[in-house]
């Protein structure tokens, strides 16, 4: 294994008993495909996912106990989105090391999605190599400052808007599709139309953290804008 590589488990405070698995972390499908006999760490960030956000949402459940299911969610979706994930990949060096194919190599740095995806597969290699127990701490430690400049209240209906206007198109319209649970503890169903169709619903115990989860699945899934 190399110094870099040596470098890199430094950062994260974690020593691989199977430097293997690291390696392979570090292996995106574009490198794979022009080195046969390599795996790519497609496998690992799909158990990497999985680890991620069982961590992130035990942590927001500890960490917030009067929020409900919907303002749980919308924290969520800050931690685990593509843009956090780049940044603490960013933050621990991950760009230094990602094998990519001949095809990106002209690139000033990784694209965002390549570097989330590796740090799913950092997480995964970190679980298969230890346990459940290590990769959550690793989760936590590496996440723990954007834990702490976490925005609870973050107004995902007006960034929404915000970014509409400066495209010059629509507003969205925010519509009760149903309201379902038992009498004293409803859940209400909202889904967003924008320019004549809906991209996204929500559901929470109240219409306002119901129209921000649909407002921050629009911008995730149809504006790609945060």
């Amino acid at each position: 294994m190399s110094g870099n590589i040596s470098d890199l488990q430094d950062k994260i405070s974690y020593r691989f008993r199977s430097p293997e698995l690291l390696e392979n972390a570090l292996v995106h499908s574009s490198f794979a495909n022009q080195n046969p006999g390599l795996e790519s760490n497609e496998r690992l960030e799909f158990l990497g996912d999985a680890v991620l956000e069982l961590t992130v949402s035990s942590e927001l459940y500890r960490r917030f106990p009067s929020s409900d299911e919907g303002q749980l969610s919308i924290m969520r979706s800050q931690l685990v989105s593509q843009k956090a994930l780049s940044r603490i990949a960013q933050r621990i060096g991950l760009s230094d090391h990602l094998q990519l194919g001949q095809e990106f190599k002209n690139f000033e740095s990784p694209q965002r999605r390549f570097l989330s995806s590796c740090l799913e597969a950092l997480i995964g290699a970190v679980y298969l190599d230890s346990d459940y127990a290590s990769a959550g701490n690793l989760i936590l430690r590496i996440w723990q400052p954007m834990f702490q400049s976490l925005k609870q209240k973050q107004n995902y209906k007006n960034q929404l808007q915000q970014d509409l206007q400066q495209q010059g198109r629509p507003l969205p319209l925010y519509e009760l599709v149903t309201i379902f649970g038992s009498p004293t503890a409803p859940v209400f169903e909202i889904r967003l139309i924008l320019d004549g169709r809906e991209v996204s619903r929500g559901k929470a115990r109240n219409k306002k953290t119901a129209e921000q989860i649909a407002a921050l699945r629009c911008l995730k899934k149809n504006l790609h804008l945060i």
